[in-house]
């Protein structure tokens, strides 16, 4: 009976250590991971405007208009606009206006520099 007690205690004990080095390692782990991640550059952070920082008073049309030509007479919706390391403004939405690419939806996409302002709009998707 006295070595049964010995023997469980021994158990217990292995596996009281066992967990406490899974523990440590995945402690380790986590921590490497994180200071990995801490070291990265943020490329990606998302930036919450305030609306009373948003002023809508020179606000411009790039869906339409280009050289004095009018052609959107549908709906532009689902904007994505994103900004490359050079500054370039990129803007893409589903639009479906009539036009040479047919009369199905289309993804169209626009670019900004300050050097030559807003591009012509480009069909980017047929489909």
């Amino acid at each position: 009976m006295f070595g049964e007690k010995m023997n469980y205690k021994k158990i217990k004990m292995s596996i009281l250590l066992f967990s406490i080095s899974l523990l440590s390692i995945f402690s380790l782990i986590q921590t490497f991971n994180l200071s990995i991640f801490l070291g990265q550059e943020k490329n990606n952070d998302v930036q919450n405007l305030k609306s009373s920082f948003i002023d809508y008073t020179n606000a411009t049309v790039i869906s339409d208009g280009y050289g004095g030509i009018f052609w959107n007479d549908g709906f532009s919706q689902y904007p994505a606009i994103a900004i490359d390391d050079s500054g370039k403004t990129h803007v893409v939405w589903e639009d479906s206006s009539t036009g040479p690419w047919g009369t199905d939806n289309e993804i169209m996409y626009a670019s900004y520099t300050e050097a030559t302002g807003w591009s012509n709009v480009s069909v980017i998707s047929d489909g």
